[in-house]
């Protein structure tokens, strides 16, 4: 019984590391001008097909001026923005701490 209420413990325990880790990992803003394809990839709610296309439209038109401009980029929507909004930002300012 002990065995058994020791080996519980330690996989909760293991499976809260692998959580917190996880989230660490995600939870980072990224500069929506500046960021890898990689790196959009680690915003909630970004696959690589949609941080291809955030590259590619930043390549062929310049830095974005504002978060709205990434509606243009194709695959992005309005609920999409709004749900990527707490991770990214533009240029030098300071971003918004990631929700917890």
């Amino acid at each position: 019984m002990k065995r058994i209420m020791i080996a519980a413990f330690l996989l909760v325990m293991a499976l809260a590391v692998l959580s917190a880790a996880g989230s660490c990992a995600r939870q980072q803003s990224h500069n929506i001008n500046t960021a890898s394809v990689e790196e959009l990839m680690k915003v909630p709610n970004i696959d690589q097909e949609l941080a291809s296309n955030i590259v590619f439209y930043r390549g062929v038109n310049g830095p974005f001026a504002s978060l709205e401009d990434l509606l243009n980029v194709k695959g992005m929507n309005e609920e999409m923005l709004e749900a990527i909004r707490p991770y990214v930002y533009i240029g030098e300012e300071t971003p918004a701490p990631i929700p917890q």
